[in-house]
């Protein structure tokens, strides 16, 4: 749907995705070495997340669509 650059530590980029007149967000930054490698899900105050690593790419999708519709995006983004 489009996409805008958040700071957040530095820059993010954030790509917006629709699914079933929802929004998701799927923010991009850089991985830095000191982070910890980690596939990661969750949900808080009615919103889901993923976040994986992949290269030296960090990526996390959140959104109030069903965690398991954030987890299909997922496979689908991935290279």
């Amino acid at each position: 749907m489009g996409g805008r650059l958040d700071v957040v530590d530095g820059h993010v980029a954030a790509l917006i995705y629709s699914r079933h007149k929802h929004f998701i967000n799927r923010f991009v930054w850089p991985y830095r070495e000191k982070e910890p490698s980690f596939t990661s899900s969750g949900s808080r105050q009615g919103y889901n997340w993923v976040d994986w690593q992949s290269g030296d790419m960090r990526f996390c999708l959140v959104s109030d669509v069903a965690l398991s519709d954030l987890r299909d995006l997922k496979v689908l983004l991935r290279p």
